[in-house]
């Protein structure tokens, strides 16, 4: 039997037990426990540090045990340990925990049998880590065999580390995983693309960290540095789940032999570490394995298809870029290799939140090979580049839903199914991925399976998406090409005649006036105040062409939002015949749009939308319907309106809607069915519409495009708070407009959620209105009336507080600034120590007073509340016999040390649950301790 140590420190035996015991033992490689005890038995326990505490085991599998790097013990309570090292005694079945599933590489899967079946597999893969058994009430339970992984609570799976099961290595099975960067899903990212940083399975706070740890870290995990870091909560559904494990990380320099850090902590996910690594070679230059783009959207997350452009962890300048190099990266990232959108005109928040990585992207074609670029750079974020792709859905066959396929070898990954295009989406991020398949609709838990292969055997209730070998590049697309004829077969000079498709007639079935406006702007016509079909045999001419198009269906006045066949089951009686209403000419038509408010005002931030429409000369000013009108609608207009920050860009329902009733009076509607394809620009042209409408003024679309008046934008540089006294006490300030000064807030207003809601911007759990406190040195009002929606950052505003002497509003007093109580902890203690003394025979006295924060307010401790949890420790260990005297919050301590107990320093420690305060005894008392 021996001292159990974690991480060079000692295990404190609170809920420790013999599934504790066990699972330790078999994480170090043993068979299991045969005994165990806690108590102070070594000289040498004094000399480590306490590191773990209540550690809880369901099973005797460590992956089933719950812990805390916090204690509350002393070291006479330490973990004696005494393993078993039969290895060829392995409990298999205690290996197995029940509610738990992995994330993670899938090396092979098989149809379950068994758990001996399975541990007999997993031990045949040198990558296997662990094994994973689905549902057993599913139709076919699967046994799953685990590479790198993280695992995370799921009640029907069962879950197997390999370390419980395998004694091939002598007890020398690593525990420690180390640093690791996750992507969203939970998987190990392992080209040093941006990430989740881990620290042995649990995050990394961002105190005291900087570029220098972030290199350091980076070539501990075998790459040349870092590139970029930043703290972040964008994968707030994985960050939940993960407990923070590294804090205050400060290192001499970029070896990780001189970092410091502590494993205790004081952050929230909020801290975490993302970091980005760089694996240049030698001489600086960067391979092709580090050219990695993605999008992100405003918050930072995956932007999908569209968003801000990042290279390797940092944006993209525009300096040269253009359309072939739009292309070329959409192209890369798995997109189309064509029709791709970008600007460089956003004004997105989070632009500052990335280094600028990439400059002078210049390329000859839409292939990445062509290009060349600088990763140094001259620009600003002003220049960075907005990307968006257009997608590629010819690259797989549709789902066949009940096809009875089922994968039985070759899976590359496996996970919770979300949706069908999702799991498309995760087969596109794999090269080798051939097709999405996704197991039964009536499963509890269905999944997504992402395949190397096509070998399937036959399973009910089956569905897949086959990818194609490759995708079709621009000469692969079939050519629409329209025309209108006379009844000679001559092209028409009118804008009307006989519709041909690739010189073949055009059946009616399924026509509509979405088909008719969506032929009409392919072949050019724009200005679409009119346009009118029918069908007919009226002309010898179409006798002689075959018929070309059938079942033309369009969900909007767009040809990129229509499907049709080219087989038919039509005669010449259903030809189509249409009229463009453009007299032979062809016309842009542009929209320009405003908000007024409810005097018809323009230049609101909120109100009735307005729409200019130009067709060549001619100008309609009119309403907006609301068919169609989607949230792309919504950015597109308030954008053209000159604002960026699309949080605030929704549909605006005024509360004195009748005083917009002069609307129907004054306009006309004169724009419908607007949809847009696009929320990243101003320009109408990713949006359809029509110019005629079924609509009354009850559809009129009303828009809110930015922050109400006094809002806040960025509260922390504004806004400040100023302790004022030490029971988490703090003065709300603002600062002057242009200026560094600060000024108060008065209190009219000011409410408890208003109060949270500050507390938490500034890194506080929790906080509440304090009482009104008095102006000083001088300082004046600046602001009144400062309000904050229960947590919703970014939702405060405020007044400016009147200047004017004859002002009619009220006017607060000197005494009315408001304050806030921000705090951590429902409940801290605090120990004030008075006085003390020792007398020769080691006998001490320690009078102290005792206070607790609730709430932010500091309390003394009556009734003697807490008393009894009061003790006394020296060198790490509790000195028994101690006697607490007193009441209301004020106590006397007495006992008396022995010689063994007496450390160098002649102090003790005071401890109250986790508050702990020292007290070290006058010089000439320690000179009498230390000559006994």
């Amino acid at each position: 039997m021996g001292l159990l140590l974690y991480n060079g420190g000692t295990v404190c035996d609170d809920s420790f037990t013999d599934n504790s015991a066990d699972a330790i033992c078999r994480e170090m490689g043993y068979s299991g426990a045969s005994n165990w005890d806690s108590g102070d038995d070594y000289e040498s326990q004094s000399g480590y540090d306490i590191k773990l505490d209540d550690v809880s085991c369901s099973s005797g599998n460590w992956s089933s045990c719950t812990y805390s790097l916090r204690h509350n013990c002393g070291h006479y309570e330490d973990v004696f340990l005494e393993c078993e090292t039969a290895a060829d005694e392995v409990d298999i079945d205690s290996c197995f925990v029940q509610g738990r599933r992995t994330s993670g590489t899938v090396i092979e899967e098989v149809t379950y049998t068994g758990r001996e079946d399975c541990v007999e597999l997993c031990l045949s893969h040198d990558g296997c880590h662990g094994i994973a058994v689905s549902p057993l009430y599913w139709s076919v339970t699967g046994c799953y065999i685990i590479g790198e992984h993280t695992t995370f609570q799921d009640y029907s799976w069962q879950y197997a580390a390999r370390s419980c099961f395998d004694r091939s290595t002598d007890g020398e099975t690593e525990v420690s995983e180390g640093f690791r960067v996750l992507d969203r899903d939970g998987d190990a990212v392992e080209d040093g693309s941006r990430g989740l940083l881990t620290y042995n399975g649990g995050t990394v706070c961002d105190d005291g960290f900087g570029d220098t740890e972030a290199n350091a870290i980076c070539i501990e995990m075998g790459f040349a540095g870092s590139s970029g870091w930043e703290n972040s909560y964008s994968y707030s559904s994985l960050q939940d789940n993960l407990d923070i494990n590294l804090d205050d990380v400060s290192c001499d320099d970029e070896d990780w032999s001189s970092c410091s850090y502590s494993e205790e902590h004081n952050c929230g996910h909020s801290e975490d570490v993302f970091i980005s690594c760089s694996s240049d070679d030698a001489d600086g230059d960067s391979t092709t394995d580090e050219v990695n783009f993605n999008l992100v959207n405003e918050e930072g997350e995956d932007g999908g298809n569209s968003g801000l452009l990042i290279y390797n962890g940092g944006t993209v300048c525009d300096d040269y870029f253009d359309q072939d190099a739009a292309d070329a990266i959409c192209s890369l990232m798995g997109f189309a290799s064509s029709g791709s959108e970008w600007n460089s005109s956003l004004s997105w928040s989070i632009k500052s939140d990335y280094n600028i990585f990439l400059d002078d992207v210049r390329c000859s074609n839409a292939s990445w090979a062509s290009c060349d670029y600088s990763e140094s750079h001259n620009c600003g974020h002003s220049e960075d580049v907005f990307l968006t792709c257009r997608e590629v859905e010819a690259c797989y066959t549709e789902y066949q839903e009940d096809t009875g396929w089922f994968p039985d070898s070759a899976i590359i990954r496996q996970r919770t199914y979300i949706g069908h295009d999702e799991c498309k989406e995760w087969c596109d991020a794999h090269e080798n991925c051939q097709a999405a398949v996704i197991s039964p609709a009536f499963w509890a838990h269905r999944e997504c399976f992402i395949v190397s292969t096509l070998n399937v055997t036959e399973r009910n209730n089956w569905s897949a998406a086959i990818k194609n070998a490759r995708c079709p590049d621009e000469t692969d697309e079939e050519t629409h090409h329209f025309q209108l004829v006379n009844e000679r077969g001559e092209p028409s000079t009118t804008g009307e005649g006989l519709l041909l498709y690739n010189n073949g007639t055009v059946c009616d079935d399924s026509f509509s006036s979405f088909s008719a406006e969506a032929i009409c702007r392919e072949l050019g016509y724009t200005s679409l105040t009119s346009h009118s079909y029918h069908s007919a045999n009226m002309w010898e001419v179409q006798e002689s062409y075959d018929i070309g198009l059938d079942e033309v269906v369009c969900s909007s006045g767009r040809w990129a939002n229509c499907s049709y066949v080219t087989i038919d089951d039509c005669s010449h009686t259903e030809d189509i015949f249409l009229d463009c209403g453009a007299n032979g000419t062809v016309s842009e038509t542009s929209i320009r749009f405003e908000l007024v408010d409810s005097e018809n005002s323009p230049g609101a931030t909120a109100g009735l939308l307005i729409a200019s429409v130009t067709t060549g000369n001619e100008t309609d000013r009119g309403t907006v319907c609301d068919d169609y009108f989607n949230e792309n609608s919504i950015a597109t207009a308030c954008r053209q309106l000159g604002f960026e920050d699309s949080r605030y860009f929704q549909i605006y329902e005024p509360e004195d809607r009748y005083l917009f009733s002069y609307a129907s009076e004054v306009y006309d509607i004169v724009l419908d069915n607007f949809a847009c394809s696009s929320n990243l620009t101003n320009d109408t042209s990713s949006c359809t519409y029509v110019l005629e409408h079924d609509c009354t003024a009850s559809e009129n679309v009303y828009l809110s495009c930015g922050p109400e008046e006094g809002h806040i934008a960025n509260v922390t540089n504004q806004l400040k708070l100023t302790p004022r006294d030490p029971r988490g006490l703090y003065v709300v300030e603002k600062r002057q407009e242009d200026s560094e000064v600060y000024g108060g807030v008065c209190d009219d207003g000011f409410t408890d959620t208003t109060a949270a809601t500050l507390c938490s911007y500034f890194g506080w759990a929790r906080g509440r209105k304090g009482p009104s406190q008095l102006l000083r040195n001088g300082t004046s009002y600046v602001s009144t009336r400062l309000t904050c929606e229960e947590d919703r950052l970014g939702s405060c505003k405020d007044r400016p507080y009147p200047d004017s002497e004859n002002s009619t509003e009220y006017m607060c007093a000197p005494h009315e600034l408001a304050s806030v109580y921000c705090f951590n902890e429902v409940m801290d203690h605090r120990i004030d120590i008075l006085r003390g003394n020792i007398n020769n025979a080691l006998q001490f006295s320690i009078n102290i007073l005792m206070s607790y924060y609730k709430e932010g307010e500091l309390f003394l401790l009556h009734n003697d509340r807490a008393r009894r949890s009061i003790e006394v420790r020296a060198c790490g260990n509790v000195i028994p016999g101690v006697r607490v005297s007193g009441s209301g919050g004020r106590y006397v301590i007495a006992g008396r040390l022995f010689a063994s107990r007496v450390c160098d320093d002649q102090c003790v420690s005071i401890v109250v649950g986790e508050t702990t305060k020292q007290y070290c005894f006058e010089p000439a008392a320690a000179s009498e301790i230390s000559s006994i």
